[in-house]
């Protein structure tokens, strides 16, 4: 370096004396970071520090330029528990880490878990009390009981509308994300602001919960085709809401664990985990009790653990319904559950009963941990589970007996191998990033 510096510097004070001057200056602070070793320390010592500003203006510059993100609204319809689509959410957040100031919208507030688990991760979280915008299944009398209740919908969900509007209107807001069919709030938000909105669909409403939309479902599908774009977490989701029609339709899975979150366990010990957020009829919990009754399990010292909050009526139910086929000693109600990987990285077999699935995001997770899973062949779960390939698919009681019957003898090695290929390469944050950055670049 002594050298280059001796032969340029001649050839530099050819130059005009200012261009020389710089030169060796930019040579001087080459040598404080002791890269090079001039033969004069300090040249031009006014200049010198003139240019030092300017470099370190130019540094700035380049630091805030990488360190820019763009502030992006989502709505999230979760309160008190978190499931599968808070927790998606969060994953979506992380993926684009890099990208984008999350401002996370909740009808709830400090206290409640959902807020709570935001705020600890980080985003930006803003509470305003809107109202869901679906009802239960209607009929004549039904549609005249709610009728208060939808003009007290409207009134409700506007007035906090322009709340939000002007809490918004002076930030750079770029783009408005919905993180639910569920919820039109951030529809109406992204027009008032002028900006795009992404509407993402987790759920069938009707098959998976039971529900259908305030606003009927004519309306609804309105709204959604009129968004700037339109995210299905699988191709079962995306053909129950015809997007074809949709300005912009995207088939994307959602992102559950990071690639780097895979373990696996082959020690595995006899009991078998249902999990849900809830457990209720439509999660066929029912469907898991028989399964494993039949399955003569219980008798061979297997468990039946039950994972998720339960009412006490559905609790009484479901333990009826197992002194009936005589396993009440084996079926254990282990109560909500944050974290399943503990039960997941032991379990002898993961069992899915869901009556329609829009994906079956703890479904994914036994893929990461190397649990053996047993589902039903319904919803978007068949689009990623390969019936003896990663996992195993049933279409009745009977069947899931038969094959939980089975999973002793299962060659948990081949199973596990191919559900963390799939996992990864499907549905991990690094995966899903890919996917998701091409539709947010279109409107960032």
């Amino acid at each position: 370096m002594k050298t280059i510096s001796r032969l340029v510097f001649p050839v530099s004070r050819l130059a005009n004396p200012v261009r020389a001057a710089g030169f060796r200056y930019l040579l001087c602070l080459m040598n404080a970071g002791g890269l090079v070793e001039p033969a004069e320390k300090q040249v031009y010592p006014c200049l010198g520090s003139r240019l030092l500003r300017i470099f370190a203006h130019m540094n700035h510059v380049i630091d805030k330029g990488m360190e820019k993100k763009y502030e992006v609204v989502y709505i999230c319809h979760d309160v008190e528990r978190l499931g599968g689509a808070a927790l998606s959410l969060m994953n979506l957040i992380h993926a684009l880490r890099e990208e984008v100031h999350p401002i996370v919208v909740l009808p709830g507030g400090a206290g409640e878990a959902v807020h709570d688990y935001f705020v600890a991760k980080g985003c930006e979280c803003l509470t305003i009390p809107f109202v869901l915008n679906t009802t239960i299944l209607p009929c004549f009398r039904t549609k005249v009981k709610f009728l208060p209740k939808f003009v007290c919908y409207h009134w409700h969900n506007g007035r906090l509308l322009r709340r939000l509007t002007t809490q918004l209107s002076g930030r750079p807001i770029r783009l408005v994300h919905s993180n639910s069919s569920v919820v039109t709030f951030g529809y109406h938000l992204a027009r008032r602001l002028g900006v795009p909105h992404v509407w993402h669909l987790r759920e069938f409403q009707d098959r998976d919960f039971g529900v259908r939309p305030f606003c009927g479902w004519a309306e609804l599908k309105r709204k959604i085709y009129r968004s700037d774009a339109v995210i299905a977490i699988s191709g079962a989701v995306y053909r129950h809401w015809q997007l074809e029609h949709a300005c912009r339709a995207y088939c994307m899975t959602d992102a559950v664990r990071p690639a780097s979150d895979v373990a696996v366990c082959l020690d595995k010990e006899k009991y078998i985990v249902f999990c849900a957020a809830g457990l209720t009829d439509r999660k066929g919990t029912h469907w898991a009790v028989e399964a494993f009754a039949q399955s003569g399990l219980a008798a061979q010292g297997y468990v039946l653990k039950l994972i998720g909050a339960c009412n006490l009526d559905y609790r009484k139910r479901l333990e009826a319904l197992a002194v009936q086929w005589k396993v009440d000693h084996a079926v254990e109600f282990v109560g909500f559950c944050a974290d399943v990987r503990p039960y997941l990285l032991r379990a002898t077999a993961f069992l899915m009963c869901s009556q329609d699935e829009g994906l079956g995001r703890v479904t994914v997770e036994a893929f990461f941990y190397g649990c053996p899973v047993v589902a039903r062949n319904s919803g978007g779960t068949p689009e990623f589970v390969r019936h003896g390939v990663n996992g195993f698919l049933y279409n009745n009681v009977s069947e899931c007996a038969a094959l939980l019957s089975r999973m002793p003898a299962q060659n948990f090695a081949r199973l596990a191998d191919e559900a963390h290929r799939t996992a990864v390469e499907e549905f991990s944050e690094e995966a899903y990033a890919r996917k998701l950055r091409p539709v947010y670049a279109l409107f960032l």
